[in-house]
């Protein structure tokens, strides 16, 4: 379904999630977990939040030029 809505141009999606690097987290977890060592499992952790907050910090970037070229639209047509 969210492949559908991004492919179509849906704007109300917002946030597609790269599986690769989701499959990359999850094995750098499962990795930590098995070597049993705590700061493996956090610094994995930690990894996967940097990417999560990385993906946040683009996408919003993308949408706010998308609103701030919708306004310049709406200023031109209106000679604002």
């Amino acid at each position: 379904m969210w492949i559908a809505s991004a492919l179509s141009g849906d704007t109300s999606v917002r946030r597609l999630e790269d599986m690769g690097q989701r499959r990359a987290d999850k094995f750098a977890m499962a990795k930590a977990i098995a070597s049993g060592d705590e700061r493996l499992m956090q610094k994995a952790g930690l990894e996967a939040e940097i990417t999560r907050l990385d993906r946040l910090r683009a996408g919003h970037g993308h949408e706010f030029e998308r609103i701030y070229r919708i306004r310049a639209t709406w200023r031109r047509k209106h000679s604002l």
